[in-house]
């Protein structure tokens, strides 16, 4: 297979079928664009003689996730973009008009192997990260690499236009943890894939116990439906952040006082400091939420999916300590319509000095008639509300 080494900004105009030279044409993958054309998997990898290449630095070891660790920042790449990953990985529709245009600060489309996300450089948080699994991304063989990290595709950034790249350190102490969108045991099948999943970028903060606890065994439930012996299945998955205000717990021992502590957190945000001044922050979210769709294995297209072979779960659950936790199926308690998870962030309005997409459709490349039955089911009598 051919192989090039060409620029992100490139490799991204590329992604979304447009000409290189992605200024003088927005980029997007949301269906319904007038402007621009929506390419299928193999004409993508024709374009692209599939794989892109980014350079990658050195990858520098990181220890365990502490809160109070100070230590350097990594700064390792991410390696190659696989062109028919990255557009698996949102094979049945990006839910905003995520662009690669740098003005749209909000909604800014960041494509990756391991998943394609909507960064937002207000709220420091992701709007939505999109990815597939199915048995080919699992093994038991990688060990969890704990590399957070800044996102370096945001470097360019940083330098001509004064965004602010997430560190480990900003979580230091704050009682969230660095919550993983696209986990890492979804991306087990080397140690790069799964090293990718710790860029800042595919982070927010979590409450230990929703990140811990409940969050975690939809996560493992998900890896059990896609690898299920004699039953495997294709899962396309969406989730992001809500709303604006949860509550987490420092843990650990405070270094003025040399004690352990436990102390209940309640916050809107997390200061993002450089050079001893504010420079924004990081939103903590009222909710996390997520959308799943379930299909046999090798059925991979939109044109795929009948109401028949798909099943969807969806749930949003609430950023909270308080959470339900108790039992491994617990996550079920929060189960919702897709349809719900798309009027609550339509309805969420930003917070403060916060902003955010409210405009979001899920499964835009199925049938539409299909799609508007399957976002129906499963519906809540009394869905978590995030504003």
């Amino acid at each position: 297979m051919t192989r090039r080494i060409i620029s992100y900004l490139t490799a991204l105009a590329i992604f979304a079928g447009t000409a290189p030279a992605f200024a003088e044409r927005q980029l997007s993958l949301a269906g319904g664009l007038p402007d621009l054309p929506q390419i299928s998997i193999g004409e993508f990898k024709a374009r692209t003689s599939g794989e892109l290449q980014l350079v990658r630095g050195p990858r520098q070891a990181d220890p365990e996730d502490e809160e109070d660790e100070e230590e350097s920042e990594s700064t390792a790449g991410e390696g190659a973009v696989d062109a028919d990953a990255a557009a698996l990985n949102v094979a049945m529709g990006a839910p905003t008009g995520a662009t690669a245009d740098p003005s749209q600060e909000t909604d800014y489309l960041m494509p990756k192997t391991e998943y394609v996300l909507s960064y937002n450089n207000v709220t420091h948080n992701p709007n939505w990260v999109s990815w597939h699994v199915n048995k080919s991304w699992i093994s038991d063989n990688v060990e969890r690499q704990n590399n957070f990290r800044p996102d370096p595709t945001l470097n360019e950034l940083v330098k001509t236009r004064g965004w602010v790249a997430v560190t480990k350190a900003d979580y230091n102490r704050t009682g969230f943890d660095r919550g993983h969108m696209c986990n890492s045991k979804d991306r087990t099948r080397d140690s790069t894939v799964n090293d990718n999943t710790f860029f800042m970028t595919n982070m927010v903060p979590q409450a230990p116990a929703n990140n811990q606890k409940t969050w975690m065994w939809l996560e493992a439930q998900t890896r059990d439906w896609a690898t299920a012996e004699g039953d495997e299945k294709e899962v396309f998955v969406v989730s992001g952040p809500a709303g604006r205000g949860g509550d987490g717990v420092v843990k650990g021992k405070d270094k003025d006082t040399g004690k352990n502590e436990t102390r209940p957190v309640q916050a809107d945000g997390i200061p993002l400091k450089r050079n001893g001044r504010v420079v924004g922050e990081i939103n903590v979210p009222k909710c996390t939420w997520k959308v799943m769709l379930i299909l046999p294995a090798g059925k991979t297209s939109p044109s795929d999916v009948t109401e028949q072979n798909a099943q969807v779960v969806a749930v949003i659950m609430p950023n909270s300590e308080s959470i339900i936790h108790a039992k491994k199926d617990d996550w079920k308690k929060y189960q919702v319509s897709v349809k719900q998870v798309e009027d609550m962030l339509r309805a969420t309005t930003p917070a403060g000095n916060m902003k955010w997409p409210t405009s979001y459709s899920f499964f835009s490349k199925l049938n539409p008639s299909v799609a508007q039955r399957l976002k129906q089911q499963n519906a809540s009598r009394n869905p978590t509300t995030c504003n």
